[in-house]
């Protein structure tokens, strides 16, 4: 185990309160190790955490880094909703293509923030900050969305419109949404 790459652990457990603390390094992992469902590509992985609490998702804290690149998100959860706000056509039956997916996580008590989660692909780059309670799981966060499925179909319609769209920065059309919700039923506003 696992039947990809390395996994380096160092921690603590405490049989009478089932406490641990553990610090982890995975390199050069397969996601469809962990998660075959929902996504796959290389991954790694590091960070550290402790569980406080009997084993309460109220007691868990730390940090994470995860770094995926070239894959695909074959379950799309969450991002499902999204799409179809930003174009119903890209939903894909294969998944949702990507070069780069990670960022860095805290976690305290239970509850995980970011400033950086990404997404990169072909269709979509999205950029996310925000909270989840793991406890709970209601969320609470920003995302910013470019579909470049959509810009590539007009800019070959209309080049010129592709010099006017990436204006000074390169960048393209860009749209802006608060996530609240949970992770069942997330809302986009």
């Amino acid at each position: 185990f696992p039947d990809h790459g390395q996994i380096d652990l160092n921690g603590n457990f405490y049989p009478p309160t089932q406490d641990y603390s553990v610090k982890f390094t995975g390199k050069k992992l397969s996601a469809e190790d962990w998660l075959p469902e929902y996504v796959q590509g290389p991954l790694d992985v590091e960070g550290n955490m402790e569980q406080r609490k009997h084993g309460s998702l109220r007691g868990l804290s730390g940090k994470v880094q995860i770094k995926l690149a070239d894959g695909s998100l074959r379950q799309l959860g969450v991002i499902t909703a999204l799409l179809s706000l930003l174009n119903p056509q890209s939903l894909l039956k294969e998944g949702l293509p990507y070069t780069y997916l990670g960022g860095n996580f805290k976690i305290n008590n239970g509850v995980v923030t970011t400033a950086d989660l990404e997404l990169s692909g072909p269709q979509l780059q999205l950029l996310a900050a925000g909270k989840a309670d793991l406890h709970s799981g209601n969320l609470k966060g920003e995302l910013k969305a470019m579909p470049l499925q959509l810009v590539d179909a007009v800019v070959k319609l209309i080049p010129l419109l592709g010099k006017i769209l990436a204006g000074k920065k390169g960048g393209v059309v860009e749209t802006y949404f608060d996530v609240s919700g949970t992770f069942s039923n997330p809302k986009f506003s």
